[in-house]
């Protein structure tokens, strides 16, 4: 494949992963207001949203931008997938809190350790589920939704 033809198609994965990244984000906020609207403490409110905006991610992220999401390898693309965003996103909190704890000028700020923390963990994350959790094995026949051995749906690859 010529590369302009790989660097397209990268950029579509990148744009369908920030894409679901954003839904996740929201999904996040939602879920921890309510948890916190419903008397939750802030640490358990927040993990119980991070979960479930995780869970949401893997699924549409296994589905829609890596397509590679099937019954037969979902225990190890799920634990693959938790585990690169979980790291990604302690990384994230960790990066966060070490940059307002600084005092050094503009990164200390607490927006900028935001988007500093928020951009390495997305970087981690994307890495993450391209490279390990929905890598494509030479075995595998091509882009599709299993059901059991028996497949249900093809998609259009990118």
């Amino acid at each position: 494949m010529p590369l302009n033809a790989l660097c397209r198609r990268e950029g579509l994965i990148i744009g369908g992963h920030i894409s679901v990244s954003l839904v996740g984000f929201a999904l996040d906020a939602v879920l921890l207001t309510t948890s916190l609207s419903s008397g939750l403490s802030a640490p358990v409110a927040r993990l119980i949203s991070l979960f479930w905006a995780m869970q949401a991610t893997f699924v549409l992220n296994g589905l829609f931008v890596f397509r590679r999401l099937s019954l037969k390898g979902l225990p190890i693309q799920w634990a693959r997938y938790t585990a690169c965003n979980g790291a990604g996103n302690l990384i994230n909190y960790l990066l966060f809190v070490w940059l307002a704890a600084s005092k050094a000028p503009v990164i200390s700020n607490h927006y900028v350790a935001l988007c500093l923390g928020a951009f390495t963990a997305w970087t981690i994350n994307y890495s993450g589920s391209r490279l390990w959790a929905f890598r494509r094995r030479t075995s595998e026949p091509s882009a599709s939704i299993l059901h059991g051995d028996e497949q249900v749906a093809e998609l259009p690859r990118l």
